[in-house]
């Protein structure tokens, strides 16, 4: 009988932990690739789950570490189908320090009021005979927690203590990750992954000058929606098609990406253009710009089952009972398939900052010569990310559509 393997992705904001030592240039190379790979899979997942009206986000860098853990252990045609859905190299050797490297990092990023915690977590059931050479990688390389329950005889309480774990980490952001009855006497084993991010803006807005004013939705109406508003040097870009603001957070590696389409440019057809390779230009093209800034509060939640969007991505044997090849994991004693993937974000966006998952921030100087203030009105659906500065890896993607 095949056993399910339950994948749990669960995002929130995390607390900054050790220091971390300095990559060197081999290890910085890998973690580049590692951040490319990282971001092609998070615009293959966005156009999936953007078909759907209203607020989106999701956290990439979430999803994608919950699926290399499974991927460790996945063997002949279900490693192969799962590299090609996490957009990983042919090569990857490197894989696993590349993954070491960037999660030491990040957890180590300081500046006050920055706060980035990222915890993985391997849940197996007591006395099923896990390979000790697997358990060692997602405990050595992925810094995961390894955690035993008893699912057969008290599925319900392992339930509860995995939630309970996840709460604990994401501040409470995300309080029931696993529903009732999605674990049961059949499960193995869980692997979830929990990030917490609150950072304090480089440059924070007034309260002061917080006003309603006019946002327009997409089916035409307009409501009016708490804008934030500054003047001042900000990251910017513009060409025909959008204006990019940046906006750093404190600890200068993790910024917010704010993307805004032109008057007369679809948001839909923007977000099915979507590559690393757009991205990364209108990202190098930022330069600093003393800019109006309207930006609306907003607070986006997100989450349910990612199986559907995982099948469109190519992914069958893996989620196949018949197919799956989970042998690295335990030898094939369980004959393991992934039952389920859950995902849950939570982004809360105001005057001192972001409470969410994941966070990147440059500091840009002015330049010599002053010029007219460019405005960046966001009074219409907008695209934002949260953007590792370092690797480009985005931690969180999503669209603002309706800030109320």
């Amino acid at each position: 009988m095949k056993i399910p393997l339950v994948t749990l992705v669960s995002v929130v904001l995390s607390l900054g932990c050790p220091d971390r030592p300095a990559p060197d240039g081999e290890s910085a190379a890998m973690e580049a690739q590692l951040g490319d790979a990282l971001n092609r899979f998070a615009f293959r997942v966005y156009r999936q789950i953007a078909a759907q009206d209203g607020n989106v986000t999701g956290s990439p860098l979430s999803l994608h570490l919950a699926l290399l853990m499974a991927f460790e252990g996945a063997q002949e045609n279900t490693a192969a189908e799962l590299a090609k859905v996490l957009c990983l190299p042919k090569d990857t050797k490197g894989l696993k320090r590349a993954a070491r490297t960037m999660i030491a990092r990040m957890t180590g990023m300081k500046g006050d009021g920055f706060n980035l915690r990222i915890a993985n977590g391997l849940w197996g059931q007591t006395g099923h005979p896990f390979d000790p050479g697997y358990v060692n990688t997602i405990a050595n390389t992925y810094a995961a927690e390894i955690h035993h329950q008893d699912f057969v005889g008290a599925s319900e309480a392992s339930r509860l203590a995995i939630n309970a774990a996840v709460a604990k980490v994401t501040n409470e952001r995300i309080k029931d990750l696993i529903p009732k009855g999605l674990v049961d006497a059949s499960t193995r084993l869980v692997l979830t992954n929990a990030i917490w991010f609150k950072a304090k803006w480089m440059a924070p807005f007034d309260k002061r000058w917080t006003k309603p004013a006019p946002f327009h939705l997409a089916d035409g109406s307009t409501h009016d929606v708490s804008t934030m508003r500054d003047t001042g040097p900000r990251g910017y870009y513009e060409d025909d098609r959008v204006q990019v603001l940046e906006l750093a957070y404190r600890g200068g590696e993790v910024a917010m990406d704010i993307v805004l389409p032109k008057a007369g440019q679809d948001l839909s057809t923007l977000e099915r253009d979507l590559s690393p390779e757009l991205w990364k230009q209108w990202t190098a093209g930022i330069t600093s710009r003393t800019v109006g800034v309207h930006l609306p509060r907003f607070k986006t939640t997100y989450g349910g089952s990612m199986i559907k969007t995982l099948k469109a991505m190519g992914l069958s044997d893996a989620l196949n009972a018949g197919r799956a090849d989970f042998s690295g994991i335990d030898g094939g004693a369980g004959h393991l398939y992934i039952s389920e993937v859950i995902h849950r974000t939570w982004v809360q966006v105001d005057e001192e900052g972001t409470e969410a998952a994941a966070a990147t921030a440059v500091v840009l100087k002015l330049g010599a010569a002053m010029r007219k203030p460019v405005e960046f009105k966001a009074d219409r659906p907008f695209l934002f990310a949260i953007r590792d500065t370092k690797s480009g890896a985005l931690l969180f993607l999503g669209r603002v559509a309706d800030p109320r």
